[in-house]
């Protein structure tokens, strides 16, 4: 049995999040990662990926996975626990703290 496709489209890399995900050696595991995210939230209808910087650590930045979705507060948190579980399986742990997950809940 097949997982359920998402009903959001692939992303296209934006130019500046490939750059910095060569830059810092995780270039590799965004497509898995992507298709992490399609089959985390398969009702999502927006999936977008974007550079985000940490308000409060300077030269902090990450890779955000934004996602508008169908989820209520249990959805939310259990999509967040399963992206971290996933997370960890597909990419080292010295990398994992390159990628960020938000769901942005959608009616």
């Amino acid at each position: 049995m097949s997982s359920p496709t998402s009903t959001a489209p692939v992303p296209v890399i934006p130019p500046d999040v490939l750059a910095f995900a060569e830059e810092q050696g995780v270039a590799a595991y965004i497509p898995q990662l992507i298709d992490w995210v399609r089959e985390l939230l398969p009702a999502a209808t927006r999936l977008i990926l974007l550079l985000e910087d940490d308000p409060e650590i300077p030269d902090d930045w990450h890779i955000l996975f934004e996602v508008d979705a169908p989820v209520d507060v249990s959805g939310y948190v259990a999509a967040h626990q399963r992206w971290n579980e996933g997370l960890s399986r597909l990419c080292p742990a010295p990398l994992t703290c390159t990628f960020r997950l938000h769901i942005n809940p959608v009616g």
